[in-house]
Parts: structure tokens; sequence; C-alpha cells
């Protein structure tokens, strides 16, 4: 039925080119088919290339055989993506991911200090004394929550007075409740669930951290720069075309709680570090990551 729609589309609505966002090789696929029927001019965006097996790898392979132009939203991709299909390398580009830096202007200005104040006491039920460390994903394995779990436990058991919050669902969430329940770790970790607030709950909060596994790009830490938050996330992926480990954020190795829990403690320790360091990091969205520099 897809196709049938899309070739409907294609020949009584004058179509002139199809742009594909593909995140695996199931996704788009009557697009492509489609597309190369009708020889309507095709960019595919690949948001997250990872290795096929040998059978799916040939059939991606006659998908974008007629691809005019693919996008990677990292340098990283675009080198997977070239690996993985010679045959069009000449045809990858990359195009970072952006954000509406106005948008995320307009609404830390309208976030005035006892709205900050409200907002943690009523919402992330904090008091003025605790540090809140934020972290914004999909709860799934790959973005390694369980190991920010283990490395807040130990800040906790150092005596640091912090909070935990953490947004998002996915099916891992039931897991983390469990490791949280474990650990005797509820009264100091808040989970928020789905939220539309972000650039508040960024605004809200003091240290934000990525610990994924994998990483395509890394789109949280834009907004995260945006809100002026100081970032630990894991140098997976394109994360480190965003964050330069020293420079605008601290970067971790992987499925490492005890780095990430001496990245947190270098933030808790040095006020300076943290207004170095968003600085920088504000002004590095402004240059390379804005929506405009993306269009």
């Amino acid at each position: 039925r897809h196709y049938f729609q899309l070739k409907e589309l294609i020949k009584f609505r004058d179509i002139d080119l199809i742009h594909i966002h593909v995140t695996n090789l199931a996704s788009c696929r009557y697009a492509f088919m489609t597309a190369n029927k009708y020889n309507v001019p095709l960019v595919v965006t690949e948001h997250d290339p990872f290795e096929l097996s040998r059978f799916k790898q040939a059939i991606k392979r006659k998908l974008i055989k007629k691809t005019n132009k693919i996008i990677a939203v990292s340098n990283q991709n675009a080198k997977t993506l070239k690996e993985l299909f010679p045959m069009i390398k000449d045809r990858i580009t990359t195009i970072h991911n952006g954000i509406d830096i106005t948008w995320f202007e307009s609404q830390n200005l309208s976030f005035t200090d006892n709205k900050r104040e409200e907002y943690r006491r009523k919402l992330l039920d904090a008091d003025d004394k605790q540090t809140l460390i934020l972290s914004v994903a999909e709860m799934h394995e790959r973005k390694g929550l369980k190991y920010l779990i283990g490395a807040f436990e130990t800040l906790i058991q150092s005596g640091e007075n912090c909070k935990l919050i953490l947004a998002g669902n996915g099916p891992e969430r039931a897991n983390l409740e469990k490791l949280i329940q474990e650990k005797k770790l509820e009264k100091h970790i808040k989970l928020l669930g789905f939220r539309k607030d972000i650039s508040h709950l960024m605004a809200a909060c003091d240290i934000f951290v990525l610990p994924s596994l994998k990483e395509a790009f890394g789109l949280v830490l834009i907004e995260a720069m945006a809100a002026n938050m100081p970032i630990v996330a894991s140098k997976v992926g394109g994360i480190p075309e965003i964050i330069e480990d020293g420079v605008n954020g601290l970067l971790v190795s992987s499925k490492n709680k005890k780095e990430i829990a001496e990245a947190i403690k270098k933030y808790l320790d040095s006020p300076e570090l943290i207004a170095e360091f968003t600085k920088i990091g504000y002004m590095k969205v402004k240059e390379n990551f804005d929506a405009k520099i993306m269009a």
C-alpha cells in the first residue's frame, strides 16, 4: 500500500525530488523503490549507519545505487558509510544537525530565577543547595544510563549533596527502576518520563551527562550547550565532534562508572571550570550548530 501511494504522489503531484531519512535498512524502502522506478532525484540522510548481514548489505547496495547524494549527520557516520558502501563514497557529505538557537535563547530569558527555584522545588523535589545532574535520553541499553546510576551511587556514598534527574522513557525503564531500588537510591534519583519542557529542565539543572555506548551524533548535547550547561559525555560516535575534551566539556570512556563519577566531581569542585566550558560551548553552538547553518 505504501508503495502504491508513493507512486500516485510522484505521478500526479509532479514531485521533483525525494529526501529520505533512514535509521535502519527497512525504513523508507518503498521510497527508494519508487524513486528508482520514476528516476526522481534522491537525497538520503543516514542518521545511524551500522554494519549489516551479507544479505541485507546486498539489498542496501541495490537500494542506494541510484542515490544522488547521501548526507551523514557526523564525520564519524560519513567514515562508516564510506567503509560500508565504497561505490558511493564520492556522493557522501557531512551536514551536522542544528537547533534553533534563537528559540533556546528566548526560553532561557523567560525562565527567571524565581521560576527556576519554583521549578526545582515543585517538580524536581530539590533544595537550594543540591546539585542537580540531568540526563535526557531514551531509556535504551545503548544510552548507558545504568553506568550513570553506578557513578551517581559513588558520589552519594562520598557525601556529595546531589540529585540525579532522568528524563525519557523506553524499554529499559523497568530495569533502571529495579537497579535504583537495589542500590537504595530512590530518594536521590527522580525519573520524569517523557518531557516536552527540556529547555526549562536544562535551565533548572546544573550538570548534563550523556553516558551513551553508541551515539550517531548527540543532538541533546547541542541543546545542553545552548542552555549553558557543563557536559560529561562518552567519547563515542559523533560526540567528539561536538564536545572537545577539556575545552567545552569532559569526555569519558563508555561503560566506565569511575570516569563518569570523576568527571562530575571535577565540576562539583570547580565553578571556574564550569564558567569556562559553558562560555566556549555556547559560542561553539552558535558558530557550528545553528539550524540556519545546517540549512
